[in-house]
């Protein structure tokens, strides 16, 4: 009897739902993704931590090491960072628009670029999917006092 009694007990057990409170899909807690960079504000390449804020706007910081022989002799980290806006044109699709700065050691002389961003990013941002992302940026280079122009591409993951 006390078998019968147990196993009955457990299937009740197993068997029923246990529910807990239903969290919202989205809880306006922010984003985070880690993404490397081709071609763009940190230059030859970077790799870069994104944090979308509930605006949602686009926190951005990086790292890049860059030591080459040769013509294009370059030793050095550069540090670049934006701040983007994100204006939605689909539910996945946004444009962007922003301002970035990158702080550069290349070949032991500091440099900071600075200018707009326009880019274009693909990304479903409420469930932090993968990231698609390319931009186009003019700069100015304030050590050496030129105007320059960059763009790159952009592939990341949310965290």
């Amino acid at each position: 009897m006390k078998i019968w009694v147990s196993v009955l007990f457990l299937s009740i057990i197993f068997c029923c739902n246990a529910h807990s409170q239903d969290i919202p899909e989205d809880t306006g807690k922010p984003v985070h993704v880690l993404q490397f960079e081709l071609l763009g504000h940190g230059g030859l390449y970077s790799l870069n931590f994104e944090r979308i804020t509930t605006r949602p706007a686009v926190l951005r910081m990086g790292i890049s090491y860059l030591n080459t022989d040769g013509f294009w002799a370059l030793k050095g980290f550069t540090f670049p960072m934006s701040v983007t806006d994100l204006l939605a044109t689909d539910k996945d699709s946004f444009a962007e628009l922003g301002a970035f700065m990158t702080l550069s050691t290349m070949d032991q002389k500091f440099d900071v670029w600075v200018g707009p961003t326009f880019g274009f990013r693909e990304q479903n941002i409420e469930r932090g999917d993968g990231m698609v992302r390319f931009f186009f940026s003019p700069g100015y280079s304030i050590r050496y006092n030129k105007f320059f122009i960059t763009g790159g591409l952009s592939f990341g993951k949310g965290l």
